[in-house]
């Protein structure tokens, strides 16, 4: 099933698939007696990629202008500059 990106169902497409193996891994590792915490961490993380991911992407356009300005901004001339 291919969906355009700008159809309503892709969101929730990307949120279905989103983390399903990570959960897999946990659940293994759970039974196979590792630390009982990583259950709850691995369905907490796939959460937020689950909201944030979509929301993240569908601000793009305005994250692309200001995170640069904020981890690179401009103080004075470059190297160079006379």
């Amino acid at each position: 099933m291919t969906l355009r990106p700008d159809s309503p169902g892709a969101s929730r497409s990307i949120a279905e698939r989103r983390g399903e193996f990570s959960l897999i891994l946990a659940t293994l590792g759970v039974a196979a007696g590792l630390d009982p915490r990583l259950g709850p961490f691995v369905a907490l993380y796939v959460l937020v990629l689950a909201v944030g991911g979509p929301l993240l992407a569908a601000r793009s356009s305005r994250l692309s202008v200001v995170l640069p300005a904020r981890l690179f901004p401009v103080t004075g001339p470059g190297p160079g500059s006379a």
